[in-house]
């Protein structure tokens, strides 16, 4: 099977939630068929570590014992290592190589230019503090989607393996790229 993909890379935007677990599954997918690398990154939102008034523990997934910022940064920092364990794992499972990074800064501005030469993104369309708000598109989302100059996989809220792709296009310039996406997977 030869390798269509003109980019080298996928990137993968993991925040813990199942919406980006996903996405990220289906990255791996694709990684997989298309002998792909994929870069994923969890990003400690710099802007969540310093307003104490946030919902930091349903964003962690665990009641915390204390608001200080070096107590919300370790924990950030832990759940960011979980998950890209876990991608790490996952990836691994299914041969596909991977490079994991945790960084702190502004989620939008670091996802965009991370996956600026990338072939798509993988990324979850909410946080884990609007688990329960199914339509709900995060802050994050909304940024990251209206400037990406790359195409998007945005994960579902359940699993299943890829056999259908829905392309929306903006501009010519991806035209080609989702013919070359939907005739391989056609084929596959």
């Amino acid at each position: 099977m030869k390798n269509r993909s003109k980019r080298r890379k996928i990137t993968a935007a993991l925040d813990g939630s199942d919406p980006s677990r996903l996405a990220a599954e289906l990255a791996v997918q694709i990684a997989q068929k298309q002998f792909q690398k994929i870069e994923a990154y969890y990003i400690v939102d710099e802007a969540l570590i310093l307003d104490p008034y946030s919902d930091h523990g349903s964003e962690l997934g665990w009641e915390l014992e204390d608001s200080s910022s070096d107590y919300l940064l370790d924990s950030f920092r832990e759940k960011g290592t979980m998950e890209l364990d876990w991608f790490q794992q996952y990836s691994r499972e299914h041969n596909v190589e991977t490079a994991t990074n945790l960084l702190l800064g502004g989620v939008p501005e670091l996802i965009l230019r991370y996956s600026r030469n990338a072939s798509f993104l993988a990324l979850g369309r909410r946080g884990n503090s609007h688990a329960p708000q199914k339509d709900h598109l995060g802050k994050h989302f909304l940024q990251i989607a209206h400037h990406a100059g790359i195409p998007l996989m945005i994960g579902g809220d359940e699993s299943r393996p890829l056999n259908k792709v829905m392309l929306l296009l903006e501009n010519i310039r991806h035209c080609d790229q989702a013919v070359e996406w939907a005739g391989f997977f056609h084929e596959n």
